[in-house]
C-alpha cells in the first residue's frame, strides 16, 4: 500500500529519496565496443559459380547465355536492356532485364569496364559461354 501511495503521489518522496539517483537498469547500459567482424571474402569466379547461377534459373537458361553472348563485345547498359526487352521471358514479366544482367554480374560472368559506362562477358564467362555451346551442339544459344 505505501508503494502505490508513493508512485501516485511524487510530491511527497522524502528528501533522501529524491537525492538518490535512480539505479542504471542493466538493459539500459550500451554493450561494449568489440572489433568488427571481418567480411567474408568473396568466392571467386569460377565455371561453375557461373554455371549454378544459370541453372537456379532453367526458364532463364537461353536468355542468360544469349546476354554472354551479345556482352563478348563490350554493350552500354542501356543497349542490353532494350535488346532483352523483346525476349519472351522478359515480356512474360517474372525478371527485368536489369535483375539479369544483376544475376551475371554477381556470378562473375560479366563485368562493368572501368571507367567507363559499358559492360563485357569475363574471359571466365566467355568459357562458360563456349562450354554450354560445345555440350548442347549451339542448341541452347538459340532457346
Amino acid at each position: 500500500r505505501g508503494l502505490l501511495r508513493r508512485s501516485l503521489f511524487p510530491g511527497r518522496r522524502s528528501e533522501q529519496e529524491a537525492k538518490t539517483p535512480p539505479a542504471p537498469s542493466p538493459e539500459a547500459a550500451p554493450p561494449p565496443l568489440s572489433e568488427p567482424e571481418p567480411e567474408p571474402e568473396p568466392e571467386p569466379v569460377s565455371e561453375e559459380g557461373i554455371r549454378r547461377r544459370i541453372e537456379a534459373e532453367p526458364a532463364f537458361r537461353g536468355p542468360l547465355l544469349r546476354l554472354l553472348e551479345f556482352c563478348v563485345t563490350p554493350r552500354a547498359e542501356k543497349d542490353i536492356y532494350g535488346w532483352m526487352r523483346p525476349f519472351p521471358e522478359i515480356r512474360a514479366g517474372s525478371h527485368p532485364p536489369e535483375t539479369l544482367l544483376l544475376w551475371m554480374v554477381e556470378a562473375g560472368a560479366i563485368e562493368r569496364l572501368p571507367g567507363e559506362e559499358s559492360w563485357r562477358t569475363t574471359p571466365v564467362g566467355k568459357d562458360t559461354l563456349v562450354s554450354y555451346a560445345a555440350g548442347s551442339g549451339d542448341k541452347t544459344l538459340e532457346t
